[in-house]
């Protein structure tokens, strides 16, 4: 309510529905999302991250203490009834322009927690905590290979690709990317607006199929046809499987992809969504 006892202005109600939103989701995922208590759970989150990533850290305890001791957005995702269960974390800053941005740097969910939408709770929380400091929109960087991500960024979240970042953070050395190339998509989330799970995109018929899944697993690259302006783009159905099982085949489908997205991006087509069954639909005037 307003002083005077009339209705929430628009700001506040969409505040009180990003919090109510994000409540409700970490309740029926069966977790609870909070800031670290101190070093020992700052510690318990970065042990969580290394669980996921490996060797080197995706960020230390002490940077992890220092962003959050200055306001960053630093979580844990832990049991609703001991905290000291520690099953995610997630770690942001602010970034410009003028601090109207939160950059999400990390955040990871432990192997045994997903598909149950503890992914989707956790940017609903980050998305309540960035609305009441006076944000409008988060960006982060996800790995374009993996269609688990690419679903929830883009069809869950309603996030739009920006960018597309070739090699972005060079070689890590952790278990995820091993010493490939780490090609990203760069997103960005506007948050400023009532929020509702979305749709995947469909697949409009005539549409041509520019990087496909062979029989046997491998990509399969196809010429563009002369003067489309919308082309499907596949990704193989569990990338990180590949780079555990098929090394060889992974580092493939990293050529493949990154091989189609370049010319496809300069040439005017955007990522407009993607589809149920794997494929980002690429849009635009060529």
């Amino acid at each position: 309510m307003t002083d005077d006892g009339g209705p929430p202005a628009p700001g506040a109600r969409l505040l009180a529905e990003a919090w109510a939103q994000a409540q409700d989701l970490c309740r029926a995922a069966g977790v609870a999302v909070s800031a670290p208590e101190g070093p020992a759970q700052v510690a318990r989150a970065v042990a969580v991250l290394r669980e996921i990533w490996g060797e080197p850290d995706a960020l230390s305890a002490t940077a992890m203490r220092a962003l959050q001791h200055v306001g960053g957005y630093v979580m844990t995702v832990h049991e609703p009834a001991d905290p000291a269960v520690v099953v995610g974390a997630s770690a942001a800053f602010f970034a410009a322009p003028q601090h109207r941005r939160l950059h999400s740097h990390v955040t990871g969910v432990r192997a045994d927690r997903r598909g149950r939408h503890v992914g989707t709770a956790l940017k609903l929380h980050q998305r309540a905590w960035a609305l009441e400091r006076g944000l409008d929109a988060i960006s982060w960087t996800f790995d374009p290979l993996v269609g688990r991500n690419a679903h929830l960024n883009l069809t869950r979240l309603g996030a739009r690709v920006e960018a597309y970042l070739p090699d972005f953070y060079g070689a890590t050395g952790d278990l995820v990317n091993a010493d490939g190339p780490t090609d990203r998509f760069e997103v960005v989330w506007d948050i400023a607006r009532p929020w509702a799970p979305g749709t995947p995109a469909e697949r409009p018929p005539g549409t041509p199929v520019v990087l496909a899944v062979s029989p046997d697993g491998a990509p399969s690259t196809r010429a563009v046809p002369s003067g489309a302006d919308r082309v499907l783009v596949a990704v193989p159905r569990d990338v990180e499987s590949l780079r555990a099982r098929q090394p060889d085949l992974a580092r493939e489908w990293r050529a493949a992809l990154h091989g189609t997205l370049v010319p496809l991006l300069a040439d005017g087509l955007a990522v407009t969504g993607f589809t149920l069954d794997g494929h980002y639909l690429m849009e635009g005037s060529r």
